[in-house]
């Protein structure tokens, strides 16, 4: 009997595979709310989507967990046949009662949406029984996942601000949108500082930062700025941004790395009319002095060859960085393209000057098991020295993974970045963003590449 050879469909197969980044709209809502600590979300759904978002954000925030800001209505078979959406007035008003939230917002699962049931009448109508503003968002499609769901609370935030009936008090006022605060530890506290600081050096006037853990009131009052910078996380919601607040947004790139540092203040006094010639003189003064410490770095990071895998925006500023230390990145997986995907990271690389090292490999979405199998062969053969990414990645080449335990394989190290980093925490400050956030993740790789020599 002739035996039929198999056939490998797994490239066949990849689109349908479980991603690094696979987290839901629900997810990102939840990370949303859980950045404005007067809040609470009210979740309309059954009772597994109830622990989809606080599982994903309680590991990874040793700050606050969200547990106390959100509740669900527990929907079952019978409610879902009769009508579940009068249980939502309800369920405010009595969490309104015990948790006094200045702002509250509802979502329902896709299931209960598929039913056609009106939710967004009915939590209109809930919002006057309230006396905190109140919003609907719906995880229907269209869907762009963990990030559209963050955007979403965003732009409703910046709608309740209300920019067509404010009077702009801070002329050169920057106020910040599609920033991904997503926990309240030291290091995004460090971040927050940095961008504070590199708006004052290109001139403007520091306004709040959407979001950034500061209560809903303070928010509102971005609407009081005369300028707002725009990260990429708005993703598709950016032309949205623009009719909400009357404000042609400043489209900008995480200042990650020196060059996209640099390039973002310069911007940044551009827009809001800063004096370009102190900005030079900064530059002149700070660059030198944060590149001397780089360089004591790259004697011992030059020709490193390490993996990346991140959101989209934070993949093109580690990139940038990796290149300006002479790191080598031969493999940068993408976790998602809502974001901008490979184009949004060659123009970021073409905006900062760089290019990217010949055999540099940028790939949208790779799924789990191509992670595991491709980095785990480029390790196993020498190709790699370490791997940067989230939990989701890092976890799959801990010692104890079966396919790292064969004999020969050689040291590598692995360093946590990014939403979900469950097993590295920060107890002190320390940035990502600016020039000191630079050289602190430099660091970060020279210390994880040491300890594995």
């Amino acid at each position: 009997m002739t035996e039929t050879p198999r056939v490998d469909r797994s490239a066949d197969l990849e689109r349908f595979a479980l991603k690094g980044l696979h987290l839901g709209k629900m997810t990102g809502i939840s990370v949303a709310t859980h950045a404005i600590p007067d809040s609470f979300l009210l979740m309309h759904t059954g009772v597994g989507c109830k622990y989809k978002t606080a599982a994903q954000v309680g590991p990874h925030d040793w700050g606050s967990h969200p547990n106390r800001r959100e509740a669900w209505t527990q929907v079952g078979e019978v409610q879902l046949i009769k009508g579940s959406a009068a249980r939502i007035a309800p369920f405010a008003r009595a969490w309104w009662e015990r948790r006094r939230p200045n702002y509250m917002v509802c979502v329902s699962a896709y299931f209960i949406e598929l039913t056609g049931e009106d939710c967004r009448d009915v939590v209109d109508a809930a919002a006057k029984s309230v006396p905190c503003d109140m919003a609907m968002i719906t995880t229907a499609a269209p869907n762009g996942g963990f990030y559209e769901g963050y955007a979403s609370v965003i732009l409703d935030v910046l709608k309740k601000a209300d920019f067509k009936n404010t009077e702009v008090t801070r002329p050169k006022g920057v106020a910040f949108c599609g920033y991904l605060f997503d926990r309240y530890e030291p290091d995004q506290q460090a971040n927050l500082e940095a961008l504070d600081a590199l708006v004052k050096v290109a001139g403007g006037d520091p306004g709040p930062v959407l979001f950034s853990g500061r209560p809903y009131a303070e928010l509102l009052t971005a609407s009081s700025c005369a300028h707002l910078v725009c990260f990429p996380y708005m993703g598709r919601l950016e032309r949205k941004v623009k009719r909400t607040t009357k404000r042609t947004p400043i489209q900008a790139d995480l200042p990650i790395g020196v060059a996209g540092t640099v390039r973002f203040v310069r911007n940044v006094a551009e827009a809001v009319g800063g004096d370009q010639e102190a900005v030079e003189a900064w530059v002149s003064e700070h660059v030198p002095k944060v590149e001397a410490q780089l360089n004591v770095l790259r004697d011992h990071s030059r020709n490193l060859r390490i993996a990346i895998f991140a959101d989209t925006p934070l993949a093109a500023g580690l990139l940038s960085l990796c290149i300006e230390l002479g790191v080598h990145t031969p493999i940068v997986g993408l976790r998602d393209k809502y974001t901008g995907g490979s184009r949004y990271v060659y123009e970021v690389l073409e905006r900062n000057g760089l290019t990217p090292f010949p055999g540099t490999q940028i790939i949208d979405r790779p799924s789990l098991r191509w992670t595991r199998d491709t980095v785990a062969g480029a390790i196993t053969r020498g190709e790699l020295d370490g791997l940067i990414g989230s939990s989701h990645e890092c976890n799959l080449f801990t010692r104890r993974s079966l396919h790292m335990q064969k004999s020969g394989v050689p040291r590598y190290f692995t360093l946590e970045m990014g939403f979900p980093s469950d097993n590295h925490h920060y107890t002190y400050p320390v940035p990502t963003l600016g020039l000191e956030g630079a050289a602190a993740l430099a660091q970060r790789i020279l210390e994880a590449h040491t300890r594995t020599a």
